[in-house]
C-alpha cells in the first residue's frame, strides 16, 4: 500500500495561498477605509462650502456653477461604479457625498440669481391655467 506524503511543493503553494487570502482580506479593508475616508472628506467640504457661499457675490456664484458642471458629470459616473460596489459603507459615504454635493450647487444657485428680477405672470397666462384647472376638475 503507497502512502503520499504531501510535497514540498504543495507546503508552498498552501502557505502562499493562505497569505494571499489575508492580504486580500486587509488590502478590501484598506481600500474600504481609504475609499470611504475621501468620500466623507469631499463630503465635508462640500458642507463647509454650503455654509460660505452666502459669501459669494453672484458672478462669483455662477463662475463656480460653471466650474461645478464638469464635477458633477464626473460624480455621475462614478455612481454608476460605487452602485455596483456591495459595501454599504461606502455606499453611505458615497450617498452623503452627493447630498452634500447638490446641496452646495443648490446654494450656488440661490446666490447666483438673487439679483435675477422676478417677472410678473401675464394676465392671459394666468387666465388659460385657471381656465384649464377650471376643465379638469369639472
Amino acid at each position: 500500500m503507497l502512502i503520499y506524503k504531501p510535497t514540498l511543493s504543495m507546503f508552498i503553494k498552501t502557505w502562499i495561498v493562505e497569505r494571499l487570502e489575508r492580504l486580500h482580506g486587509r488590502l478590501y479593508r484598506y481600500l474600504v477605509d481609504d475609499i470611504s475616508a475621501d468620500f466623507e472628506k469631499k463630503a465635508l467640504l462640500y458642507a463647509l462650502k454650503t455654509k460660505r457661499s452666502h459669501c459669494l457675490s453672484p458672478a462669483q456664484a455662477q463662475y463656480k456653477l460653471i466650474n461645478l458642471k464638469p464635477v458633477l458629470r464626473s460624480y455621475e459616473r462614478l455612481d454608476a461604479h460605487v452602485s455596483e460596489i456591495e459595501n454599504y459603507r461606502i455606499k453611505n459615504s458615497f450617498k452623503e457625498l452627493k447630498k452634500n454635493l447638490f446641496k452646495y450647487e443648490a446654494k450656488l444657485h440661490r446666490v447666483a440669481t438673487s439679483n435675477v428680477p422676478v417677472e410678473e405672470t401675464p394676465e392671459y397666462i394666468k387666465s388659460m391655467l385657471s381656465s384649464l384647472n377650471k376643465r379638469i376638475v369639472v
